[in-house]
């Protein structure tokens, strides 16, 4: 039986926006909790559709049931900031659950990196620099040269390589 156009199933009923207000409600207070937890895109997205439906307010139109849920949000925050939360925190854009410190781990792979570009020859027949070879490993990585120098120096920087690879040679 092949597609035959303009045939509809019996059992086909369109969507309708009454069928479809659970899920963006429910879909609306999950990003709220989100945000609330610290997801900085989720506070973004909760922000984004909070000001359409403040355009659909000032336009003299009502909201929908999804976008009064923004505006709560939105009015909730406003009403932390006037009691005195930091505007960034109320809003849902704070970053307490970013990591203080680059994990032990990540430091030592970064003192590998550093310590391999430094065995590298240089193209030009001279000997690579820490500094460059840092450099080379943040650019790689795509972090800053802080955190790879801090890396380095925590590992035991020139020495510590030395050893190591002396100990390989063995």
């Amino acid at each position: 039986m092949g597609y035959t156009r303009g045939y509809t199933s019996p059992n086909f009923r369109p969507m309708t926006a009454e069928k479809l207000l659970p899920d963006l409600m429910g879909a609306a207070v999950e990003l709220i909790k989100r945000t609330d937890r610290g997801d900085n895109l989720a506070a973004a997205q909760v922000l984004e559709q909070a000001a359409v439906g403040l355009r659909d307010v000032i336009a003299g139109r009502l909201p929908d049931e999804e976008r009064r849920e923004y505006l709560r949000f939105l009015l909730r925050a406003l009403e932390e900031i006037a009691c005195g939360v930091a505007s960034n925190k109320a809003l849902g854009l704070w970053s307490d659950n970013a990591p203080k410190r680059v994990g032990d781990d990540r430091d030592f792979l970064l003192f590998l990196m550093v310590g391999q570009q430094l065995d590298t020859p240089d193209p030009d027949g001279g000997q690579v620099t820490v500094k460059a070879a840092m450099y080379a490993v943040a650019n790689n990585k795509r972090i800053g040269f802080d955190v790879v120098k801090d890396a380095w120096e925590k590992m035991g920087a020139r020495a510590a390589w030395k050893a190591i690879s002396d100990d390989e040679g063995k």
